[in-house]
């Protein structure tokens, strides 16, 4: 058993290496990160007209980044709040280039785990990766959004519905699952319909769990590294630059990774499948052949009833006439 895990094992690792996946996940946590700073002057840019303030978005902020950031983060957010308003279109072109580009590099490294090789039009793959990077931008600002008013949002809810109490305890309680949840349907989908070929969702599950549950892992293990480790601080206001890098790289990695496990393991994946629906069939099958030798009793019953008392039939059949 531990030899033929060890087998897989290197098997896979050498089928990794033979797609370059370090370089489409670099490329992709490359502009991605160029993408940061433009979002953040369009963030800053869009939230005068919501009920969010600056500090909001500071706190939300140092609250998702290491204690050695949170000065560079405030001063970042102050100059960015306070000139993004005339720099918004260039700040909004250069963050969908950007984050475009790195949407792109996602798209060539889904494409090359697949083993299928892009056809479709530029334009159209651009369209594409700027529609993902909107729908990216959106979903942060609603995550900002939730993650200031959240606690408020909760309390109206509760005030309105109180029968809603035992479902948000459980939520509170249980929140690393929901995250867990989302971040499930949002890998299954990434991969999906982002490669160029058709794909079953149902196939996409076990990277995309896989996925969720090692990006999480990591994110909290890398923070915690951060947070309490000493050895970076020797190179000042560098290393945020060079952490934020390294997490976006290995967050990367580990979604190409899951997307490589479906392909790895896609005829086990559908001999379980087909397993599992023929063992359906067989149930509704026995099903019907329980329900028709039911119905054959049932007749045979009633036919012993006219054989035992055949006067009472003729009766019957009188006064019906």
């Amino acid at each position: 058993m531990l030899r033929t895990i060890i087998s897989i094992w290197r098997d896979f690792s050498s089928q990794m290496k033979k797609q370059n996946i370090s370089a489409y996940a670099s490329s992709t946590a490359f502009f991605l990160f160029l993408s940061v700073i433009p979002m953040l002057m369009v963030v800053c840019a869009v939230i005068p007209y919501t009920p969010v303030t600056e500090q909001n978005l500071v706190t939300a902020l140092t609250d998702v980044t290491p204690d050695i950031a949170d000065a560079m983060v405030e001063s970042l957010v102050v100059d960015v709040y306070e000139s993004s308003v005339g720099i918004l279109p260039v700040a909004l072109i250069a963050m969908v280039w950007s984050a475009a580009k790195g949407v792109m590099a996602l798209m060539r490294g889904l494409n090359a785990v697949n083993g299928v090789d892009e056809k479709r039009n530029y334009f159209v793959i651009r369209f594409i990766a700027s529609f993902y990077t909107l729908i990216m931008l959106v979903v942060l600002i609603l995550s900002l959004f939730f993650m200031v008013f959240g606690n408020q949002l909760v309390d109206i809810a509760l005030h309105r519905i109180p029968q809603l109490q035992m479902f948000v305890s459980l939520l509170m309680n249980f929140r690393f699952l929901f995250v867990w949840a989302v971040l499930i349907l949002l890998f299954g989908l990434i991969y999906t319909y982002i490669p160029d070929t058709k794909l079953k969702f149902t196939e996409q599950v076990p990277g995309a769990c896989f996925a969720a549950v090692v990006w999480s892992i990591f994110s909290w293990g890398f923070s915690m590294y951060v947070s309490y480790g000493n050895g970076y601080s020797i190179y000042g206001s560098l290393t945020i630059i060079v952490i934020i890098m390294l997490w976006m790289y290995f967050c990367m990695y580990i979604i190409l990774i899951g997307a490589y496990l479906n392909r790895y393991f896609r005829p086990v994946n559908r001999v379980l499948v087909n397993h599992a629906s023929s063992k359906s069939e067989l149930a509704r099958e026995n099903r019907r052949r329980i329900r028709e030798i039911k119905k054959i009793q049932r007749r045979k019953k009633h036919y012993t009833e006219i054989d035992r008392d055949p006067k009472g039939q003729d009766e019957n059949l009188t006064d019906r006439n």
